[in-house]
């Protein structure tokens, strides 16, 4: 005896519906596994600073800038040529009227920061202390000029909103910025915009620490521009999912700046098109059944 299946019961189906449905599901979950968003950061602010992912990407020029050695018991001096931050050193930029001021230390106190000059690729590279300020010095060592600072590994922009305690107050304050979320679609990776944040004054804006740290990293440049004496400008962008915003006033918890996975698929530029398309399919099959059916009817005699 043969088991007929009922093809055309509403359970049998459901039950297919069901399965298309979930495979459906499962597809859209997986592509959306990888990086879905491209958050790109613009600010003026007082202070930034990172975390040394690739001491090679961490590379930056600095010339006729003062060297403050905070380990050892070595004096001042002048330095100019390229520095390299050891892994996962820290590293800080300051803004002052007469430039930016850098920061390094480093995580082990046997890993240090490495020197050469400009211009002398071939010569080896001289060690540095692990914990070290280069500030501009413009009586001792002349005007200190800085190349493109780079940053590069997870980042912190901004600081908590305090009082000056001069007119020259080294304060990691936020003037203003704004945070520019882009998606990626699903099938070619294209970017397309899906919001923009104004980020207000005083805040601070991190990836989330519950990502892991590879997911955490920013990738980008800060510069002073001598006409804006009040800042310095920022320019960076990150894959994290999750971004931390800790606004001044009485709320103690941060806001969190995240794009769904719903979000990306109602917004995803190829899957609207999809829909679309399937819809006029779905309407365009509904009156061409409906229009046989017709003709059946009337050629029944």
């Amino acid at each position: 005896m043969m088991l007929r299946i009922p093809y055309r019961s509403y359970l049998f189906r459901a039950f297919i519906g069901g399965l298309l449905g979930t495979a459906v599901l499962a597809l859209i979950v997986w592509l959306l596994s990888g990086p879905g968003t491209l958050v790109v950061v613009t600010a003026e602010t007082q202070s930034m600073s990172y975390t040394v992912a690739v001491p090679s990407q961490a590379v930056f020029a600095v010339r006729d800038y003062q060297l403050i050695d905070l380990v050892g018991a070595d004096p001042p001096k002048c330095i100019s040529g390229l520095i390299e931050p050891p892994d996962r050193a820290v590293v800080t930029y300051l803004h002052t009227s007469e430039g930016i001021v850098v920061a390094v230390e480093a995580d082990d106190a046997k890993r240090a920061a490495t020197w050469r000059e400009l211009g002398l690729e071939g010569q080896p590279s001289v060690d540095l202390s692990s914990a070290f300020t280069l500030v501009p010095a413009p009586a001792t060592c002349g005007e200190a000029m800085a190349g493109r600072l780079p940053i590069w590994g997870d980042a912190t922009l901004g600081g908590e909103l305090r009082p000056p305690s001069t007119v020259d107050d080294l304060s990691p304050t936020l003037l203003s910025g704004s945070v520019a979320v882009f998606g990626r679609t699903l099938f070619g990776g294209r970017l397309y915009p899906s919001q923009t944040i104004n980020l207000p004054a005083g805040a601070r804006l991190a990836s989330d620490r519950d990502l892991p740290e590879r997911e955490r990293a920013w990738w980008g440049l800060v510069h002073f521009d001598p006409d804006k004496r009040l800042s310095m400008q920022v320019t960076a962008s990150t894959e994290a999912r999750r971004l931390e915003l800790i606004a001044p006033g009485a709320r103690i918890e941060p806001s969190v700046i995240e794009v769904r996975t719903l979000s990306r698929v109602l917004n995803d530029p190829f899957l609207l098109t999809l829909g679309v398309i399937l819809g006029a399919a779905g309407v365009i099959l509904q009156i061409s059944l409906a229009a046989a059916a017709l003709l059946r009817e009337e050629r029944r005699p």
